[in-house]
């Protein structure tokens, strides 16, 4: 109730005046000076804030950018590590192969046509 005493209500961030007589006048000029100051800081806040988002999205897109890099590289990482198995174990059979004297490990003579 104080604030409707005073003639002002107030909107969001912003004050709205209400009509005062015209002995005030040079008061409601200074009044209004300070509202336009005012407004002028809202405004600016509001474009820092709309700054800070900005750069926080940079920062995510960058992060999940990164993210992504890396499990590439893992999945890269993974298929090198499973090809390499595939030729270990291959070499392991053949090993066991030979230890079992199924495969001959001595030079066969050439054949001569």
């Amino acid at each position: 109730m104080d604030l409707l005493a005073h003639r002002h209500l107030r909107a969001g961030h912003d004050y709205l005046l209400l009509g005062k007589s015209s002995l005030d006048g040079g008061v409601r000029s200074a009044h209004r000076l300070g509202h336009l100051h005012l407004a002028m800081i809202v405004r600016n806040r509001r474009g820092f804030v709309l700054l800070e988002i900005m750069l926080g999205v940079m920062v995510f897109a960058l992060g999940v950018l990164a993210l992504g890099r890396s499990l590439s590289n893992c999945v890269v990482a993974e298929s090198a590590r499973q090809e390499t198995e595939r030729a270990r174990l291959a070499l392991a059979n053949r090993m066991a192969e030979v230890e079992a004297d199924e495969i001959s490990t001595e030079k066969k003579p050439e054949r001569r046509t």
